[in-house]
């Protein structure tokens, strides 16, 4: 299903985490831009604790709130058919909630594919990040493009890649101000 702009609001999301619930067939969901209220999100993502055939779940221009990014933190420890997660330009909250997100994505041995695209990303977001996809045998393309990584996060990728036995194949992070500063 294809939601993007379609201003869906708080009803059309608890419509689709019904959807969730009882569809074994639904493989590809895309909400953009649907105008939905930032706690509408927690439906939606407690709903894919119990999903058995979502396999790509892609969020663009989206606010979800402390307790959404808990409960897409929590479904992603159990859920066991996703395996491409996009969320490009979402806003998680603080460091504090996105910490939720980030045990979620190491405990989580599905995902083959994580699009973080366009979320700001201070230097200890991002070192937590990669510490948690090092740990993840399944993920095999992590894109952060326009995460404001800057130079310094180099070195923590550097590692990821030298020190750890992780199964990354891709790693894109284009236009993060990466630039040597000498």
């Amino acid at each position: 299903i294809g939601l993007s702009k379609n201003l869906i609001g708080r009803k059309g999301i608890e419509l689709l985490s019904n959807i969730l619930v009882s569809n074994c067939f639904l493989r590809r969901l895309t909400l953009c831009q649907s105008q939905a209220p930032s706690d509408a999100w927690i439906s939606l993502f407690y709903s894919l604790k119990v999903n058995s055939s979502l396999t790509t779940l892609t969020i663009k221009g989206e606010k979800i709130n402390t307790e959404g990014t808990r409960q897409l933190a929590s479904a992603l420890m159990v859920n066991s058919v996703l395996e491409k997660l996009i969320l490009r330009r979402v806003t998680l909250g603080s460091y504090g909630e996105k910490r939720h997100l980030i045990s979620g994505l190491k405990n989580n041995h599905t995902l083959k594919v994580i699009h973080l695209t366009d979320n700001k990303m201070p230097h200890g977001e991002f070192s937590s990040l990669l510490h948690a996809i090092g740990d993840n045998s399944s993920l095999k393309e992590l894109k952060l493009q326009e995460c404001q990584l800057g130079f310094a996060n180099i070195h923590n990728v550097n590692s990821l890649l030298r020190d750890r036995p992780c199964s990354l194949q891709s790693l894109d992070l284009a236009n993060n101000f990466m630039r040597d500063e000498r």
